[in-house]
């Protein structure tokens, strides 16, 4: 087999290609079902639009009963309102910026897959005069894909350091 027979049955046959889905998570065991027989933990900006809107909610129905003579019942109105108007708003401003962030991240992920393709083709190439066999390429693989993986490791850890702040 030639070296170029071989250096194209690595890269297709690369477990580091195409190794992140973000959309689909794995299955858990337990199915929990919520709101309309769909868990509302998989669904992308769930919390936090319930989280703005009740707050919001619960602030306005409050605010209005201290500072209106109009009733309880009319303060439940404004607060509910409210909660609908905050929750249904800041939904689709808050999935925009989710897909935003996942389509930045399969950017970010192709191009560190690109780079260690690179490197390895580079690796490959400085070894060509010498004899190649399974076990040096499989090393190359493994050390690019160490290096890879605490690359994002460190990115991830930077993205969660941002998102906490």
């Amino acid at each position: 087999m030639s070296d170029n027979e071989r250096n194209k049955e690595t890269l297709e046959n690369n477990s580091n290609i195409h190794m992140y889905n973000l959309q689909d998570q794995p299955k858990e065991e337990e199915e929990s079902k919520g709101f309309f027989g769909k868990d509302v933990s998989k669904i992308p900006c769930f919390k936090p639009s319930m989280m703005y809107g009740i707050g919001a909610g619960i602030s306005v129905a409050f605010l209005s009963t201290l500072f209106s003579s109009k009733g309880a019942v009319k303060s439940a109105d404004f607060g509910v309102i409210t909660f609908l108007l905050v929750a249904g708003g800041y939904w689709p401003i808050c999935n925009y910026n989710f897909n935003l962030q996942n389509q930045k991240i399969k950017m970010v992920m192709d191009a560190q897959i690109a780079e260690l393709n690179r490197k390895t083709q580079l690796e490959l190439e400085k070894q060509k005069g010498a004899s190649l066999d399974n076990s040096s390429l499989n090393n190359i693989l493994k050390d690019s894909l160490q290096d890879l993986k605490s690359d994002l490791k460190s990115n991830n850890s930077n993205n969660n350091n941002n998102e906490s702040k």
